[in-house]
Formats: structure tokens, C-alpha cells, sequence
């Protein structure tokens, strides 16, 4: 849990804050990008400080459970909520020479913790994804313990969210692709674009004429057609 934590303010005092300080993203990019990063690391420094007071025997570590951990679902499942949009805002960002070059520069300080941006973001999630599986084995421990009943209600609330954050993982995934999809067609059509234009006029001309032939070959085939003799007759059956 310290390392967790440390994590945490180690991505707040890395990244968003110098972020912030140099005014890289607009004011809703940066909340987007490092949504509830500083309440989530107050909120788990403290459950990090009970759980050490109960290890130190000056508390239960089912109360540091019901009164810091769990009070904190809220804050994990606006972050799996937010994943998505973080991955659009997030991949905008790295699309700019200033930012971009921010975060190659910030990722190799200390305080990176030898992680990179991206990484670190997901962390929440990772630990999110630990929780239900620790409290199961720190319950199976002694199933008569007085803080029994307790593990067993926060594994299942927590279990609850990590559903929430697997479902919001693969919707940013996808949409990760979708960017990345995007971004290739782009440089490819760019490239493209800038061959075309090295052509001359003749060599233009023919290769947007094979262009067109190959959008009708391509409509045709979806309508069940081929061309032939200049004109499209219907397909055949085999």
C-alpha cells in the first residue's frame, strides 16, 4: 500500500504538477489526464497509515478497511469511468511536440520511479485489480476473527468495481486502437499524398482512374456484380 502511494505522488509530482505549471494542456486535458490523482493518493496514504497502526497494534485492520478503503470506491470507479476519455485526451496531448517532449524528459528523473507516464497512470487499476484477491487470503487466515465479517463485505464491494474497471479497461483498449488505427491511415495517406503529387500529370491521371476502377470493383462485389465488357452483369451463381 505505501508503494502504491508512493506511486501516486510520484506521477503527481512528476508529471501533473510541472504539467500544470507550464500551462502544457488545457485546464480540463490535465483533470482529464490526471483524474483524481492527488485525492486518490491522500485517501490511500491514510489507509496506508491505519493499516500500519494496526500492524503496530493501535487499531483493527478491519476498521482501517471500512473507514479508509472502502470510502475510497468512489474515487476508483470515477477513474474507471474516466479511463477512455483519459486515452483520447492522452494520446491529443502526446501528439504535440511540447508535451511529448515533457514526458520523455520527465520519465527518466528519479521521481519517475523508473516509470513512464502511461504506465504510472494505470496503476490505479492494477491495484484496484489486487484488492479482492489480498482481502480474500488476509480473511482466510482466520475465518472466526473478529474482522471476518468485514473482509468479507469489502471483498465483495470491491470485486464489484474491479468488474466496473475490467469492463472500462477493455473500452479504453479498444479505443486505444482506434487511435492508433487512425493515426497510421493518416501517415499513410500522407505519404501517399506526397508520392501522388511527385507523379506527372499523365502518371496522375492513371492512377486515380485505377483508383476509381478498384471502388467499383469493390462496390460491386458487396452488390453481388462484376464488371464485364465495360459494363457490370450479374454474378453467376458457382
Amino acid at each position: 500500500e505505501r508503494q502504491f502511494v508512493a506511486e501516486l505522488r510520484a506521477l503527481h509530482s512528476t508529471y501533473a504538477q510541472p504539467a500544470a505549471e507550464r500551462q502544457l494542456l488545457p485546464a480540463v486535458d490535465h483533470g482529464t489526464v490526471f483524474f483524481n490523482v492527488t485525492a486518490m493518493a491522500d485517501a490511500h496514504d491514510q489507509f496506508a497509515a491505519a493499516l500500519e497502526a494496526a500492524v503496530g497494534g493501535d487499531g483493527e485492520v478491519g476498521a482501517a478497511i471500512s473507514q479508509h478503503l472502502l470510502p475510497a470506491r468512489a474515487l476508483h470507479e470515477s477513474y474507471c469511468l474516466n479511463l477512455s476519455q483519459m486515452t483520447i485526451v492522452l494520446a491529443r496531448a502526446m501528439a504535440t511536440a511540447p508535451f511529448a517532449t515533457f514526458v520523455q524528459q520527465a520519465s527518466s528523473a528519479p521521481t519517475a520511479r523508473q516509470r513512464p507516464l502511461q504506465q504510472l497512470l494505470l496503476r490505479p487499476l492494477a491495484r484496484l485489480f489486487s484488492y479482492p484477491s489480498v482481502l480474500v487470503q488476509l480473511r482466510e487466515l482466520d475465518e472466526r476473527h473478529a474482522d471476518a465479517p468485514v473482509l468479507g463485505a469489502a471483498v465483495d464491494a470491491l470485486h464489484q468495481i474491479a468488474t466496473l474497471g475490467a469492463k472500462c479497461r477493455t473500452e479504453a483498449a479498444a479505443t486505444q486502437r482506434v487511435i492508433e488505427l487512425a493515426m497510421s491511415t493518416r501517415a499513410v495517406t500522407a505519404t501517399a499524398s506526397a508520392a501522388l503529387q511527385s507523379l506527372p500529370r499523365e502518371g496522375r491521371v492513371l492512377l486515380r482512374s485505377a483508383n476509381v476502377m478498384l471502388a467499383v470493383d469493390a462496390a460491386a462485389a458487396a452488390s453481388g456484380t462484376v464488371r464485364g465488357g465495360g459494363m457490370a452483369t450479374a454474378r453467376r451463381p458457382a
